[in-house]
């Protein structure tokens, strides 16, 4: 075989090789998708508890619910309504119920006992992004009542850095990012 043939041949092969195994991971094109982050756009957002145990609690109408964490990756586009719902607390559940799904989902007992103890909260045209660059919060109104807090506000604005020590998107790092950056 002429040698500049074999030559070609083989690096043919080699490259092919490589490209092989740069792609053994399909996963990796998704890897700065899958980067912790909160991107949701709400039309409105309705909860009043009214003392019920379980029930409906309110709605919850948006455009864009974009969350990723490390235990889940949801992006959905609803710029048709078609995942408007109502929300219900059912047994230590959350959920969302329409006529085209129901999706339930059990809290910690943490987390339940802070969403049980809200009274009240309303969102309208709000648009929240936590990501590892920033906290950010727009609303035309926001109205938020729990038994030690109350907070009303119109065309309010929250922009926040983050704190190098309190990197996850969670109750601690918005507090970190935002008071004591």
């Amino acid at each position: 075989m002429n040698p500049s043939k074999l030559n070609t041949l083989l690096i043919l092969l080699l490259s092919t090789q490589v490209f092989a195994q740069e792609q053994d991971n399909p996963f990796d094109v998704f890897m700065d998708e899958l980067t912790p982050s909160y991107d949701i756009k709400v039309e409105s957002f309705e909860y009043d508890k009214e003392n019920e145990v379980n029930g409906r609690r309110g709605s919850f109408s948006f455009t864009n619910f974009n969350v990723v964490n490390s235990s889940i990756s949801t992006q959905l586009n609803n710029e048709n309504g078609v995942y408007d719902a109502d929300i219900y607390m059912i047994n230590r559940r959350i959920g969302f119920i329409n006529d085209n799904f129901k999706f339930a989902y059990k809290l910690r007992d943490t987390d339940f006992e802070f969403i049980d103890s809200i009274k009240y909260g309303n969102l309208l045209s709000t648009h929240f992004v936590m990501n590892r660059d920033e906290i950010f919060m727009n609303s035309e109104a926001i109205e938020f009542r729990e038994p030690r807090t109350y907070i009303k506000a119109l065309n309010y604005e929250l922009n926040c850095g983050r704190h190098p020590d309190y990197q996850l998107n969670d109750g601690q790092g918005l507090i970190s990012g935002c008071m004591n950056y």
